[in-house]
């Protein structure tokens, strides 16, 4: 039998085309640690971490792009980087165990029906003018339980059932806009 991973390394994207550097196209699942994205990810990152950082691009174009079960800080962009972007075709963040923090300096957005980032309690902090919360047929953010949502840019909720932010247990919206 042949190591996929020796005797196929002709066929590795860095390989092929050096601008491929960083792209996956698949699922990852963790037990724990910290995801750091600088590249293009493509597919469903989930399981259990505590760290997210991406500053370029997630994307999953069937399903959920970050899907972890656990209190998970995520932090997409920087105020040097408003490119950044995280991108799922249902959900972009689902973090339905205990409670997450989402920071956004770039963009998140979905195209489904239900939140495009949702949080089982914690905080969703939109930083800065240029950063985007975007649902195409949801919540822009939803946390169900308490928490707090932070808006310096723009959440949107588009479409026929499309809504801002909501907190369903309590806790406080400030926008700065």
């Amino acid at each position: 039998a042949q190591d996929h991973q020796y005797s196929q390394f002709f066929n590795s994207p860095v390989y092929l085309n050096p601008a491929l550097n960083g792209q996956f196209n698949g699922d990852l699942g963790f037990t724990g640690g910290t995801f750091n994205n600088s590249g293009t990810f493509y597919g469903a990152a989930s399981g259990t971490v505590s760290n997210v950082t991406n500053t370029g691009l997630i994307s999953n174009v069937t399903g959920v792009a970050l899907n972890f079960a656990n209190s998970t800080t995520i932090v997409n962009g920087s105020t040097s980087n408003t490119t950044a972007h995280i991108y799922g075709q249902t959900q972009a963040i689902y973090l339905g165990g205990t409670a997450g923090v989402v920071t956004n300096f770039g963009t998140i957005d979905s195209a489904g029906s239900s939140a495009n980032v949702y949080l089982r309690g914690g905080s969703i902090a939109n930083r800065g003018t240029a950063s985007l919360l975007l649902s195409q047929n949801g919540y822009g953010a939803y946390i169900y339980g308490q928490g707090t949502v932070t808006n310096e840019g723009q959440i949107l909720g588009n479409g026929a059932n499309g809504n801002g932010a909501r907190i369903s247990g309590g806790g406080t919206i400030v926008n700065r806009c």
